[in-house]
C-alpha cells in the first residue's frame, strides 16, 4: 500500500501539538513554576488522541478501499487504540522530561527541542498508520481477502541499517523484532505493503 498522502499533514498536526506543550513546560520552568505533570501528561493525551485516530482510521479505510472491501466504522476501534497510545506517549513525554528537567545543559535542551517533536510526530504517525492498516486487513480477512503485509522502506539514502534489510521482507522474517511491523525505530518512516494471498 502506498503511504498516506495526507501523511505529512498527520505529522506536522502532531508536531505543532507536541510543540505547544513543551513550550508550556518550559515557560513555567523559566518563571520559576513547578509544572503540573500529571495534568501536562492528561490534557496531551487527550489532545493527541484525536490526532492519533485520524490517521488510524484513514490508513484502515485506505487499505480497505483498495481492496474492494468495506469497512464497517472504524471510528470506534480507532479511537479506543488512539486513546491507550496517547496516554502511553504523554506519560512517557512528562517521565522523560520531567527527568531531563534535573539535569542541565544539552540533554535537558533536547527534551524541549523541535527535534524531539519531530521524532515523536513521525514515530507515532507511523505507528498509526501501521495499526490502522492491520484493523483493516483483519476486517478484510473477515469477508475472505486475506493480505500478508511486507516490509517497505522508502529506498533512499536515509533509510537506516535497521530497516534496510527488511525492506521487501514478508511478516515472518520482522515479526519476532517488530510484532506488527513499522516503526522499528524512533523516526522510521517506514510502512507496509500488503499482498494479497
Amino acid at each position: 500500500m502506498p503511504d498516506l498522502a495526507t501523511r505529512t499533514e498527520h505529522e506536522e498536526e502532531v508536531l505543532l501539538l507536541i510543540l505547544l506543550y513543551l513550550r508550556e513546560i518550559e515557560t513555567a520552568l523559566e518563571s520559576g513554576l513547578t509544572p503540573n505533570w500529571l495534568n501536562w501528561t492528561a490534557q496531551l493525551g487527550r489532545e493527541l488522541a484525536p490526532l492519533l485516530a485520524a490517521t488510524y482510521q484513514e490508513a484502515a479505510e485506505q487499505l480497505v478501499g483498495e481492496h474492494d472491501g468495506r469497512l464497517r466504522d472504524a471510528s470506534d476501534r480507532a479511537r479506543q487504540w488512539a486513546s491507550q497510545r496517547a496516554g502511553a506517549i504523554a506519560g512517557s513525554m512528562a517521565t522523560t522530561t520531567r527527568e531531563a528537567v534535573a539535569t542541565e545543559g544539552e540533554v535537558a535542551e533536547w527534551h524541549f527541542s523541535q527535534a524531539r517533536a519531530e521524532s515523536v510526530a513521525i514515530t507515532e504517525t507511523t505507528e498509526a498508520i501501521s495499526q490502522g492498516e492491520h484493523y483493516g486487513a483483519a476486517e478484510l480477512a473477515a469477508i475472505a481477502i486475506l493480505l500478508i503485509p511486507v516490509w517497505s522502506t522508502a529506498e533512499d539514502d536515509l533509510v537506516c541499517p535497521i530497516c534496510a534489510p527488511l525492506n521487501r521482507e514478508r511478516q515472518n522474517v520482522w515479526q519476532g523484532l517488530f510484532p506488527t511491523g513499522p516503526p522499528g525505530h524512533v523516526n522510521c518512516r517506514c510502512g507496509l505493503q500488503w499482498v494479497r494471498i
